[in-house]
């Protein structure tokens, strides 16, 4: 508890600064994503294929509905999909690790519950206050309702940046660039389905959906995927 109080003083300290830091990282940086662009992938993101992975689930799902009454029908149905997807099953020969109800429950809780999340991950201080400050700005493109573009350049970008930074274990990167592939595939797809027919409301991402992400990739992989896509589900039944 005392490190949770800790690291929140921090993220506090450090959020004065943190929109204007990242936002001057991508100003910067810009260069980057102009070489990388191709909407919605990042191919110098080792663990691009996670997004990729996440987008495929949800259009399966879009393509097929099933009604979706309890979280556990959005587990139900995410394992479906995934058992139906090739790659996924290739990720993971050895059958995946069931999903817990309970834990997504808590993490759709409320932004509590979030922050929880990011402090009971693996993740290092550094990269905690990092992955926070990350989704708060991607929050707050949220709001400002920004195009796809900008917020596409701030991912990658501060991806370009997790790179660079050579104080991040190799633990931390993976959790980083699993999160940022998840968030920067799923805002895509949520950028191409504005109310479309047969949906009478914008699909939505929430910051909890991808932290679902960032919980799942303290198992491996594809629990993560599917952590996130369960929540996207769930969120947008």
């Amino acid at each position: 508890m005392k490190h949770l109080y800790l690291w929140m003083i921090l993220l506090i300290l450090s959020s004065c600064h943190s929109e204007e830091d990242l936002t001057t990282q991508t100003s910067q940086t810009h260069q980057f994503s102009k070489s990388m662009a191709g909407y919605p992938e990042n191919k110098a993101n080792a663990f691009d294929s996670a997004g990729k992975l996440h987008n495929e689930l949800c259009l399966a799902y879009e393509m097929a509905p099933s009604p979706i009454l309890s979280m556990g029908d959005a587990i139900d149905l995410t394992e479906s999909l995934s058992l139906a997807n090739a790659s996924m099953v290739q990720l993971t020969p050895g059958g995946f690790i069931p999903l817990s109800e309970s834990r997504l429950e808590f993490i759709l809780a409320d932004s509590l519950q979030a922050l929880q999340v990011i402090e009971q991950s693996t993740l290092s201080l550094k990269a905690k206050i990092s992955l926070a400050n990350f989704l708060s700005v991607l929050e707050l493109y949220k709001s400002q309702e920004k195009q796809y573009a900008q917020i596409y350049d701030f991912i990658v970008n501060y991806e370009d940046s997790i790179t660079q930074d050579l104080t991040f274990s190799s633990a931390d990167k993976q959790i980083l660039f699993t999160t940022t592939s998840i968030a920067r595939y799923a805002h895509h797809f949520a950028s191409l389905r504005k109310k479309k027919p047969p949906r009478d409301k914008d699909w939505d991402i929430k910051t909890a959906s991808i932290l679902s992400g960032t919980d799942g990739s303290r198992q491996n992989t594809t629990a993560a995927i599917r952590m996130s896509v369960a929540a996207s589900l769930y969120v947008n039944r």
